[in-house]
């Protein structure tokens, strides 16, 4: 068994950063921290970048992002357990810019991700692998 994270004494602090490009799928883990990590993860920023897909005019996506146990695959567990963190129906696309970018988490919301916990997207419509981006910023924290 792993020791806990020690807060008030951390021994070692480290700041990460992660581009992801996800496809479909329900639900994409985002971070996990495992079972006995030793490890407090502090997510100070997770920002989705989103391009229009080819000949889209008004884009329709459904997105939601949870924090719930580690190892959930099935998207209808998630959800009844009802640990959604961010719900975006639309996710609108500047005219002039033709490009989207929205924080989910961001410095003044930080959230902590304990042991035995992951932070999971669910995603339908118009969003694709090649379609969005986002940039996950955190502190690992043992």
């Amino acid at each position: 068994m792993a020791v806990p994270p020690n807060l008030i004494n951390a021994t070692v602090i480290n700041g990460k950063s992660d581009l992801l490009s996800k496809g479909l799928g329900d639900p994409v883990v985002i971070k996990e921290n495992p079972k006995d990590s030793g490890k407090l993860f502090k997510i100070n920023v997770l920002k989705l970048f989103k391009l229009p897909c080819p000949g889209e005019v008004l884009p329709d996506a459904f997105m939601e992002f949870y924090i719930d146990n580690a190892g959930i695959t099935n998207a209808t567990t998630l959800k009844s357990n009802a640990n959604c963190i961010w719900k975006r129906k639309y996710i609108e696309i500047d005219p002039y810019f033709r490009t989207s970018v929205e924080y989910v988490i961001s410095k003044e919301s930080v959230i902590y991700l304990p042991e035995g916990k992951s932070l999971y997207l669910i995603q339908n419509g118009v969003i694709g692998g090649k379609h969005y981006s986002l940039t996950l910023s955190y502190e690992e924290i043992s």
